[in-house]
């Protein structure tokens, strides 16, 4: 069974600031399997923003209506080929730690709460002139 110490020292926890709506370089830092309430698979990445500090969390489902975020995930990383299906698993996910990639970033609100939400994720740079096209 892990063992936690508790101590007074909250210096290591994520940097909740929130990142201006825009294209940023993301590094992917972690990683978190789970299920939706609805019973669907997900898969929870967080991102840092070596320029800020900042933390950006991405809740990716896997369902029929939203695989299109996690093919651009997996497109912005190069991962795979077109017509391959590719296993999301445990293996795959801990080869991304530490891999950067572009994203849009925007601000949601929901109960009152105002956080950052990865909009899409870009195969690579984008012009200034797409950080103009999702703000």
């Amino acid at each position: 069974m892990p063992k936690v110490t508790l101590t007074k020292d909250e210096g290591n926890r994520p940097a909740r600031e929130l990142l201006a709506p825009g294209n940023y370089e993301l590094e992917i830092i972690d990683h978190e399997f789970g299920v939706t309430q609805k019973g669907d698979d997900k898969l929870t990445l967080r991102f840092a923003d070596n320029n800020t500090g900042c933390h950006v969390w991405c809740n990716l489902m896997f369902t029929e209506k939203t695989s299109w975020k996690v093919k651009s995930l997996l497109r912005a990383l190069n991962v795979g080929e077109e017509g391959v299906e590719v296993d999301v698993d445990e293996d795959m996910c801990g080869r991304m730690k530490g891999t950067k990639v572009w994203a849009n970033v925007s601000i949601e609100e929901y109960n009152g709460s105002r956080n950052n939400q990865i909009a899409r994720f870009h195969a690579e740079k984008p012009s200034s002139n797409d950080d103009e096209e999702f703000k």
